[in-house]
């Protein structure tokens, strides 16, 4: 009676913990510091079912955890996961070798001998769940199952949240129209990379970018014309950019990209490519308009440059230098002053 009072005042007390939190990140740190507290093991994992694949968003004991968060299951699939998240149910594998279980084909430094898997369940639905990894066999018990049962409805509580906070802070971060970044979530990014900039000389470059004769579409077709078309120009600018490439919206038909880690050549080179892409289409797909745009760039390395508004600024000098000398064209800062 009082082991299972302890159990039970611990599993509340982790789950108060967790629930503390909002954000996503600061929310898996307490999930796996709580869970040390309530079931012994070597490794852990968190993973959350997105459409066909069970993905690792946390992890606690490994050594490389880069190699492992990010990883994903195919669900539903040949693994225990899927068996876990069909049957809703705990699973434990008393020994992975007997059971012919390859787990190093997934992750080479997986040296488990037991496993134990939780579903994430909230309001009857399997969000996602947890895994529990022992280095010798024959480790979990029915009661790890049971502890873990009662632990991992926080964690799903607890999620859930995070997930809808993380949805609310993308929202308040996106153009509704577009998808692109709004023009200060834009400036909230570009203020980070400006700092690391100054402190390890991290060099960045943006892209300012506008349609050309733009007015025009909206007065012959309409502003729901033009809107079609600044949706699917924003598809096409995503096709050409990088994971960590920003783009945002800056105002109107006006957009700015931010190029981590990019040269004044590395930028102009996106820019004409993207230039290139939007010309080559006759029509933004369903859109009854054909469009030209054009794009001026620069980089924070340059001599004149002291911060993110003044990089802006010249980004945009020569954006309207390419305006002025005939559109559909992209122009690099540093021919401007030369």
């Amino acid at each position: 009676a009082e082991l299972k009072a302890l159990e039970a005042t611990t599993i509340e007390e982790a789950g108060a913990i967790i629930s503390s939190t909002i954000d996503l990140k600061t929310t898996l740190e307490a999930i796996l510091d709580q869970a040390e507290k309530v079931i012994p093991f070597n490794t852990s994992s968190i993973q959350i079912l997105n459409k066909d694949r069970l993905v690792i968003i946390g992890g606690r004991g490994w050594k490389n955890p880069e190699k492992v968060i990010g990883f994903s299951f195919l669900y539903p699939g040949a693994n225990p996961n899927t068996k876990v998240i069909r049957l809703k149910k705990p699973i434990i594998i008393d020994d992975i070798i007997t059971e012919n279980l390859n787990f190093t084909l997934v992750v080479k430094e997986y040296k488990g001998r037991s496993w134990l898997g939780i579903p994430l369940i909230f309001r009857e639905k399997v969000i996602g769940m947890m895994t529990f990894d022992k280095n010798e066999k024959d480790f979990f018990t029915a009661e790890h199952k049971r502890i873990g049962l009662a632990f991992a409805s926080h964690v799903a509580n607890a999620l859930e949240n995070a997930r809808l906070y993380e949805e609310l802070k993308e929202m308040a971060m996106t153009d509704p129209l577009t998808g692109a970044k709004n023009r200060r979530a834009f400036f909230e990014f570009a203020e980070q990379h400006e700092k690391l900039f100054k402190r390890y000389k991290s060099d960045f470059a943006v892209i300012m970018l506008d349609i050309d004769f733009f007015k025009r579409i909206n007065d012959k077709l309409g502003h729901q014309e033009g809107d079609i078309v600044l949706q699917n120009l924003v598809k096409y600018i995503y096709q050409e950019l990088r994971d960590t490439d920003i783009l945002g919206r800056y105002g109107g038909e006006e957009f700015v990209i931010l190029l981590p880690r990019s040269s004044e050549a590395d930028a102009y080179e996106i820019a004409e490519r993207i230039r290139k892409k939007v010309k080559k289409q006759s029509r933004l797909n369903n859109s009854k308009a054909s469009i030209t745009i054009s794009l001026g760039c620069a980089n924070m390395g340059s001599s004149n440059i002291k911060n993110i508004d003044s990089l802006i600024s010249m980004a945009d000098k020569a954006l309207y230098y390419a305006k002025e000398h005939g559109r559909d064209q992209s122009q690099r800062f540093s021919n401007l002053s030369s």
